[in-house]
């Protein structure tokens, strides 16, 4: 459902905007640079930005003529903040919270932006409208709490208006921002919960081999009440910001 939402945004952007060139800002395995090129049938240049050294080249898209990446710590993108090949769209999906210095990044994609160039930025949102979402943000607090501690950093998922005064670091005008309820069902909620469940297996797994004993009881302390809250009242990743922002440098 995410990609649903960003590919018709991307759409009505491409109609609207002279868009010739693209960047996922944070493009993980490149799945959805990969959707964009097969569904935008358009003259389109995309390039994928990554920042974590665990998606290495071999899980990414193969042998797309139109589609190329470029690992944030190499010396490929040094070189591409200082040329004038800029781009006219950059996305960046589910990479705020992972931001360890989120001003520094939104500045450096505005660096990346054309003149008129457009911002279009989607995170899950902090809301406690329901059980789930409660848990949700307890989680993700959670795992801030625990990857802080390990510089290895995860933040609290914000507010839309937490994410619109980041932005006041930057010179661009808002075009929108809203936040988005995704219509899910009972079946897609179980799934999110499974998929959170595994994933809480894993951070017990890390817990055991740490060699700190206050951090060690701290966090298993932590992490069996978010198990147990998951298990009650499940997880629900359906809520969403989004910004589109245009340059103004």
């Amino acid at each position: 459902m995410c990609y649903d939402i960003i590919l018709k945004k991307i759409n009505i952007l491409i109609e609207k905007y002279t868009i010739k060139s693209i960047c996922d800002y944070g493009c993980g395995t490149g799945g959805l640079i990969d959707q964009l090129a097969k569904k935008l049938n358009k003259p389109i240049k995309f390039t994928g930005i990554e920042f974590f050294t665990l998606y290495s080249e071999e899980k990414r898209p193969q042998n797309r003529k139109n589609i190329k990446f470029i690992d944030k710590a190499s010396d490929a993108f040094k070189t591409l903040l200082s040329c004038k090949d800029k781009y006219d769209l950059i996305i960046t999906s589910f990479t705020l919270h992972h931001f360890k210095y989120p001003i520094a990044e939104i500045q450096t994609i505005n660096k990346l932006l054309t003149k008129d160039g457009i911002i279009y930025l989607l995170d899950h949102s902090f809301v406690n409208e329901t059980e789930e979402n409660l848990v949700t943000n307890i989680s993700s607090f959670t795992d801030e709490i625990i990857k802080s501690f390990i510089d290895q950093f995860h933040r609290h998922f914000y507010t839309l208006d937490e994410v619109l005064d980041l932005f006041k670091c930057i010179n661009v005008k808002i075009l929108e921002s809203n936040n988005i309820k995704d219509s899910i069902q009972k079946i897609e909620i179980d799934k999110y919960t499974k998929h959170h469940l595994e994933h809480i297996e894993k951070k017990i797994k890390f817990i055991k081999n740490i060699d700190k004993t206050i951090l060690k009881n701290y966090f298993e302390k932590l992490v069996c009440i978010e198990k147990e809250l998951v298990q009650k009242y499940k997880i629900d990743y359906s809520n969403f910001i989004e910004i589109i922002a245009k340059n103004e440098s």
